[in-house]
């Protein structure tokens, strides 16, 4: 009824596994094109995600020097204004 041979498992002596066989191939082509996919696209969000947190960083550290700036008296209230407009 069943054999093994050189071509692997072969249901009903030489049939192959037909369309199930390619149906279910085809499934876990999907599943392995999905999982690489879904990887990806995690590591192009974490990488997108780090950048915003870094340009957050470097505007807080930037306001911070410039109250500094200010508060020393160092700029104008004008060139404050200004730098705070241009920070964001």
């Amino acid at each position: 009824m069943c054999e093994w041979g050189w071509n692997g498992f072969r249901p009903f002596m030489g049939g192959g596994y037909g369309m199930i066989g390619y149906f279910i191939s085809f499934i876990m082509l999907i599943i392995i094109i999905g999982v690489i996919f879904l990887v990806f696209k995690s590591i192009k969000n974490n990488n997108e995600a780090k950048k915003r947190e870094y340009g957050k960083i470097n505007n807080y550290d930037a306001l911070k020097v410039l109250n500094e700036k200010f508060a020393k008296g160092e700029i104008t209230e004008e060139e404050y204004l200004r730098k705070k407009k241009i920070i964001g």
